[in-house]
């Protein structure tokens, strides 16, 4: 059985948020990982960030939870412009 695009970006997406959940997660491991990754992946794993940077921005709605990520997005989105890393 092949799995669709869809079907990865939600895998991706239950994957990032099992990590994000473990309170003794190793961000610096996660972190030293990718910047051992090859350029073009780290350029569209930016990408990845950057829509969901635009996405918390879009939200109109936050609690004590997630004001600061919502807050910070939206700064960040001013600065951003709508821009996207291009794809090389």
């Amino acid at each position: 059985m092949s799995t669709t695009r869809q079907d990865r970006a939600i895998i991706a997406a239950k994957a990032l948020t099992a990590f994000a959940n473990d309170m003794n997660r190793d961000q610096a491991a996660f972190t030293a990982h990718m910047m051992r990754e090859h350029r073009t992946i780290q350029q569209n794993a930016f990408g990845v960030v950057l829509a969901l940077i635009e996405a918390w921005a879009a939200q109109d709605t936050s609690d004590a939870r997630n004001a600061f990520t919502v807050a910070t997005c939206k700064d960040i989105s001013k600065q951003l412009n709508g821009a996207i890393p291009p794809f090389i």
